[in-house]
């Protein structure tokens, strides 16, 4: 027997906008996807590299209904490679490995795969709420809220808190890891929106024997790392640069990042290559969100090839994609507050315009990329364009060994961290220069990044103008004041 689920494909701004404006005003509604501050026990059902998937109607899926065969899945931390496709042995024997036409240029056709389909397992999965139970509680959270809101002064809408637990347990009992990197000295733009970009243009894949060890040639330190347990690296003032974050407390993660990176080898044999060559190494990218910067007047929604377009629609609507964004937006609440909200606020205020769109209504970031692989090992570089004391969440995925290769390395911080796939980090991606270590052949390595342009910020600053058009809006006095405000930026 065959069920057939739809992905929501309802991409309204103004939807997105009521949902921020309700979920910014009680900060622990926005991460209801992200384990980290909502624990899940069980592995969520997820519309996930079905037999038949039809991007034309934008995500359809024809599937045997999910059976509980009893499996249960080995408790973390897990054996390396983290997430291998041939253990545990509840995961799915056969991996969907669709059989694809051709690349095409043009409309876009069914994807058909093997008749086989994978079996989730439950583990001591709990006995769902009466429906109208469940309303009730929920709508009693709701009065709640609002009941909050209203007693505000003046109006105002409550800051997000960090909630207590989460916070004790992921961050003041994360190991720290000391730098003596200077923040202070990092080169970014004079205007402080932005960072400089690395000119240093290196195209060479490292080893990691090239980097770390007594007979290497950088002669970098090794920092091991489980994929799990959270970490933080700090600079030269002990302040939190680069967040090892790890992964939500989710026995069915293993099986949903496996999907993932399934999904992005079928992206991968049905997009149309972009005319212009990947500045970070050569794999194949799909990029979406919005952006600022690069000559536009104003910011818009990132284009891309009509087939581009369904595929990220697709992707964005697949379960493992919507949990990696609210779980990188949760750790960023837990671990910088103050700088998510700076990030809430500017967000707010950017998606006033309708005609720009959300990629997560429940992330706290503008972009997303989709590396597809099939080896994503990116070269020396900087994100120079996205907003300098911000973070960038970055997710390895695939099947490779985390020992043997695809660290992330901190160039600047003399660093070279073990990246497992599952597992997500927070970082200065434009003020750290980073970079991959080559994995084997016979391996395969994918990621997700989530980020938000510096010009974004900048824009919001201006009061969604232009820099010329909000300088001409100045009087003599606030003009000196804003190039006092620009240059200690």
């Amino acid at each position: 027997m065959s069920t057939t689920l739809t992905l929501p494909t309802n991409f309204s701004a103004a939807v997105a906008l009521e949902q921020w404006a309700n979920l910014y005003s009680h900060a622990d509604s926005l991460f209801s996807l992200s384990p980290l501050t909502s624990p899940e026990h069980t592995p969520p059902s997820s519309p996930i590299l079905p037999s038949n998937v039809d991007l034309q109607s934008h995500g359809r899926i024809t599937s045997d209904a999910f059976v509980n065969d009893g499996c249960q899945l080995n408790p973390s931390p897990l054996p390396v490679p983290l997430f291998p496709h041939s253990s545990p042995s509840c995961v799915p024997a056969v991996q969907p490995q669709p059989s694809l036409p051709a690349r095409a240029s043009g409309n876009v056709s069914t994807m058909e795969g093997p008749s086989s389909n994978p079996k989730l397992p439950v583990k001591d999965a709990k006995k769902s709420k009466p429906p109208h139970r469940a309303a009730r509680q929920h709508a009693a959270a709701n009065a709640a809220r609002a009941h909050q809101r209203d007693k505000a002064k003046g109006g105002q809408i409550l800051e997000p808190a960090v909630r207590e637990a989460p916070h004790r347990k992921y961050v003041k009992g994360a190991k720290q890891i000391n730098t003596t990197f200077v923040t202070e000295s990092a080169r970014v733009a004079r205007t402080g929106f932005i960072g400089i970009n690395d000119r240093s243009r290196s195209k060479r894949v490292y080893h990691l024997e090239e980097v770390t060890g007594v007979n290497s040639e950088l002669q970098f330190k090794l920092v091991k790392w489980d994929g799990r347990q959270p970490m933080f690296i700090s600079d030269s003032d002990g302040r939190a640069l680069v967040i090892l974050a790890g992964y939500p407390e989710d026995q069915g993660w293993p099986i949903l990042m496996e999907l993932a990176a399934d999904s992005l080898e079928v992206a991968r044999s049905r997009f149309v290559p972009p005319k212009s060559e990947n500045r970070r190494g050569t794999f194949d990218s799909l990029h979406c969100g919005v952006s600022f910067g690069g000559g536009q007047t104003s910011p818009s929604n990132l284009r891309n090839e009509k087939v581009n377009k369904v595929i990220l629609e697709w992707l964005c609507n697949l379960e493992p994609f919507k949990r990696l964004a609210g779980f990188a937006s949760s750790a960023m609440h837990t671990w910088a507050n103050d700088l998510f909200c700076a990030y809430a606020e500017n967000l707010k205020e950017l998606h006033k315009d309708p005609e720009l769109k959300r990629v997560f209504p429940n992330s706290i970031f503008s972009a997303a990329t989709f590396n597809m692989g099939p080896c994503t090992v990116c070269t020396k570089h900087k994100d120079f364009s996205n907003l300098p004391y911000g973070y960038c969440a970055v997710t390895a995925l695939g099947d490779f060994d985390p020992r043997q290769g695809g660290h992330l390395i901190l160039w600047e911080l003399g660093l070279v961290v073990e990246f497992p796939p599952g597992s997500t980090i927070l970082l200065p991606s434009a003020l750290i220069s980073h970079s991959n270590t080559a994995i084997s052949q016979h391996e395969k390595r994918y990621s997700f990044t989530q980020y938000t342009a510096g010009g974004l910020f900048r824009w919001v600053a201006h009061g969604c103008r232009t820099k010329d058009k909000y300088l001409a809006t100045l009087t003599p006095d606030r003009l000196a004041s804003y190039v006092q405000e620009e240059s200690e930026r």
